[in-house]
């Protein structure tokens, strides 16, 4: 009897071994995960009653470390049959969910992984850790600068009331710090670094590296904060402490950036060589690195930047251009291929911000500026500006390449369509949203990317091979319409300025005045508002204006092409001032055309682009409104009341005075008739309200009638739905130039939306219009139009004129629109057309033909009666 029990005892702790052979503690960061080895996973198979949502889960992350994206989600795939039997908010299974969005993101898949973390955000407990790091994935990924600042602000809050233990608080930290710019990490820093000074019973050592790891890359960039060292000495403290073969590559990494801090130029440089080749598994000299890109890997290209940044700081021992045309190569290997990976999986309006280098590409800029200066070589230049100019505009340069490529191949056009939808559905999620929908769409959009991709080489090859600038020939386009090109690069510390004419490249550094310029540029919002006082406001634009546009007034063509990045990007270049204190007022936006660029690729392929609209006349829609009132929640804008428009159906009317055209008054100018009709006409307009979202500009709106219901409401989101054939959109309503602002893309708003359906040019405003001026303003311009002015050059003179008109007018009235994409005259066929005149003539003919077949047939029954 005893030896029975002894077997039974035995037997019982067998089964408990293998049940618990592949459980394991769920953790919020990767990389301290400890889960079963392949082995062990695959011999719970055997066993009957394993966990087999901890067996899934074990395979998911090995199928992640061996960057098997196809064995990851399948993986999940048999996860999400045991957890939809549980509730949806049972943390185990959204803490699976949260791992698997963070694999995908760092694969690159940004739109799902955004949707996955939104489904535990909905479901999560409210203030909750699970919550909050899911709250982080999505501002993260959409790179909302608005919420960025505010979830920082919220985690500050979270650490200081301790309502975390100090692992969760860890955890946060690291995650939030992965989407932070090194000045935003360097200022966070400050804020939380107090937390490693306190070694608590609970802290899990393999988190307080990777955190230490945080704290010091971003206290290393500020060469007077020598903080860096105390906290590079704890690191290394608590590195004696793990597995050495689980963080060696984590410690050549910091150590690299320490030593190069230091000023031990030739040890950073010896660390980051070992750390690439163990990164790419090869022994041999990196030389072949740049003669054979490996395939794009966030990690990898990581460490090559990092090697890149050290050969640049060679110059420090030994003077001499060699290793920094080295250290430029290599900068640009990384961007460039990180564009090119990003421009594979362009899904919504804007590109994804993937997992990626945590620099940004000013780098590139910075040192082929330095280059150039040195060898007056224009190709450095051209080089770096090419890959800037391509991933600060990807977005738009993607969908101007799509939309042309879509107007002469339908089939292209239907599965552009499937990956819309797929795309759309997941950025539309709510908490009755189901895990398997999500997974669902997720397969769709994989597989219409993977269609696209391999059904359309020529589409995709041109994305890649039309995206070198050449300034030289730049500066050609420019001579042929005495135009120029001016640019304001800004990032992390950092601001240039390129100015590109018929006859010069000029590219300067604006550091010096970065910091004066964005607090005037603060002050110059104010500009919008009736009640602003003007004379600070005259100051503070003469003012921007001199530091800005010091040295290059006297250079400026009539028509000057402006590309602005970051803050800049919400100056009011229009209502600039020119004059010196004391004189009569001159404005930059009457004297000279200018139009607004996402990038100069883009605007080449908008200019470019061939359009085929079906009527070549206006298409103009003018909604009435009675006060209603609207719930915009999500808008952070509850109870927002449309009031009525006056003088927008006599905006309208005046258009339809110039010549055919289709258009909509009242109650008839529907979201329906708009749908019904946009894609076929080569001028749209569109004098309505509109909503503007600082929070998240995919949720924009422009509000046109709804018959007996609520106003109809077009999304930003939903704009592409079409391919449209427009030379010229105008979006004559309020803030549609406006938007949330994305940390690299810029304002995402109803004109990008608009540019990246396939308009060539888009004219909008900045802020809230005056509804009378708006009318005066449009009536000049479409005057200009008429006579065969480019978008840019009809608002100047109409500009201008109402100045003449009303001398006394603050810029708020006449300064807010400004133009948008490819400035060509617009196709405008003002002859009246006699294909009305044959639909309706058919169609009196067949109710003629109808009525006489009618009478006919009543005749012969009273006959036979």
């Amino acid at each position: 009897m005893k030896k029975l029990f002894i077997l039974l005892c035995l037997n019982l702790l067998a089964t408990y071994t293998y049940a618990s052979c592949c459980s394991f503690e769920l953790a919020y960061i990767p990389e301290v995960l400890n889960v079963p080895s392949e082995e062990t996973l695959s011999a719970c198979l055997k066993v009957n009653d394993c966990d087999s949502l901890f067996l899934f889960t074990g395979r998911m992350i090995r199928a992640h470390e061996r960057r098997n994206l196809t064995a990851l989600s399948n993986n999940f795939e048999h996860i999400l049959s045991i957890i939809k039997k549980k509730d949806k908010s049972d943390t185990n299974s959204l803490k699976i969910v949260y791992l698997y969005a963070t694999f995908l993101e760092r694969a690159g898949e940004s739109t799902v992984s955004s949707a996955y973390f939104e489904y535990i955000e909905k479901n999560s407990t409210k203030g909750s850790v699970l919550n909050i790091l899911a709250k982080i994935g999505v501002v993260g990924i959409k790179k909302s600068v608005l919420d960025l600042e505010q979830v920082k602000a919220l985690v500050i809050e979270k650490i200081d009331q301790n309502s975390f233990t100090t692992d969760e608080i860890l955890s946060i930290l690291i995650r939030i710090s992965s989407y932070l710019s090194v000045t935003g990490g360097y200022s966070f820093s400050q804020n939380s670094s107090i937390l490693p000074l306190h070694l608590l019973d609970d802290l899990n050592p393999e988190l307080y590296y990777i955190y230490l790891n945080k704290v010091v890359l971003f206290l290393a960039h500020e060469e007077e904060d020598k903080r860096f060292n105390r906290f590079f000495s704890k690191a290394v403290a608590v590195y004696e402490t793990l597995p050495k073969e689980k963080y060696y590559k984590y410690h050549l990494r910091l150590k690299s950036s320490v030593s190069t801090a230091n000023g031990q130029y030739n040890d950073a440089l010896k660390e980051s060589e070992e750390l690439v080749k163990l990164s790419l598994e090869t022994s041999e000299s990196l030389e072949h690195v740049l003669e054979a890109p490996p395939r794009y890997s966030p990690s990898k290209y990581q460490n090559i930047r990092a090697y890149a940044t050290a050969n640049l700081y060679q110059t420090r021992v030994k003077p001499g251009l060699d290793p920094v045309k080295k250290a430029f190569d290599l900068y640009e290997m990384v961007y460039k291929r990180k564009l090119e990976n990003s421009l594979k999986s362009v899904n919504g309006l804007i590109a994804d911000r993937l997992f990626h280098v945590q620099s940004y590409e000013i780098n590139l800029l910075i040192v082929g500026c330095y280059l150039y200066q040195k060898t007056n070589d224009v190709s450095y230049l051209s080089r770096a500006i090419s890959v800037l100019d391509g991933n600060i505009g990807a977005g738009n340069y993607y969908w101007a390449n799509a939309r042309s490529f879509a107007r002469s191949n339908d089939s292209f056009l239907e599965d552009l369509l499937v990956q819309r939808v797929a795309n759309n559905s997941l950025s539309l999620i709510n908490s009755k949203t189901l895990l398997s929908s999500i997974f669902s769409q997720q397969e769709t959009l994989k597989n219409q990317q993977e269609k696209i991709l391999a059904n359309y080489p020529g589409f995709s090859s041109n994305l890649s091979q039309n995206g070198s600038i050449n300034l030289n020939e730049v500066s050609e386009w420019c001579a042929r319409d005495s135009s120029a090109i001016l640019a304001f690069y800004m990032a992390d510390g950092a601001q240039y300025r390129l100015l590109v004419t018929p006859d010069t490249i000029d590219i300067v550094d604006l550091d010096a005045v970065r910091s004066k310029a964005l607090s005037l540029t603060d002050q110059l919002q104010t500009i919008s508002n009736p009640k602003a006082e003007r004379g600070a406001n005259a100051d503070a634009s003469r003012e921007l204006y001199r530091l800005l546009f010091s040295g290059i007034d006297f250079l400026l063509p009539p028509n000057v092409h402006i590309i602005a990045t970051g803050k800049l990007e919400s100056v009011p270049f229009p209502a600039l001032r020119r004059e010196a204190e004391g004189e009569p007022a001159r404005y930059l936006g009457t004297e000279v055309a200018i139009s607004r660029q996402m990038s100069i690729n883009s605007m080449r392929v908008l200019r470019d682009q061939e359009m085929a609209p079906r009527y070549k006349y206006p298409l103009g829609l003018a909604p009435t409104f009675a006060n209603e009132s609207l719930q915009a929640a999500e808008l952070r804008q509850a109870g927002f009341i449309l009031p009525p428009l006056f003088y927008n159906t006599k905006e309208v009317k005046r258009l339809e005075e110039r010549g055919p055209g289709t258009f909509f008054y009242g109650e008839e100018a529907t979201l329906s008739n708009y749908l019904d009709n946009v894609a076929d006409h080569s001028i749209i307009h569109l004098a309505t309200h509109a909503i503007s979202s600082q929070v998240d500009g995919l949720r924009s709106r422009i509000y046109l009638a709804g018959g007996k219901e609520k106003p109809g409401e077009l999304f930003t989101s939903d704009i592409g739905d079409q391919t449209l054939n427009a030379d010229l959109v105008v979006l004559s309503a309020c803030e549609t130039g406006s938007g949330g602002r994305h940390a690299t893309e810029g304002r995402i708003s109803l004109t990008k939306a608009y540019l990246a359906a396939g308009a060539r040019s888009v004219v909008s405003s900045n802020w809230a219009v005056d509804d009378f001026a708006t009318a005066v303003l449009m009536e000049t311009f479409y005057e200009h139009i008429q006579n065969g002015k480019p978008p840019h050059q009809a608002l100047q003179l109409s500009r201008k004129a109402y100045l003449e008109r009303y001398p006394n007018a603050a810029p708020y009235k006449w300064a807010a629109f400004e133009a948008y994409g490819g400035m060509k005259p617009v196709v405008w066929d003002r002859s009246r057309s006699v294909w009305p005149a044959v639909r309706y003539g058919s169609l009196a003919l067949i109710s003629l033909g109808l009525g006489a077949a009618y009478f006919r047939r009543r005749r012969k029954a009273l006959l036979r009666a």
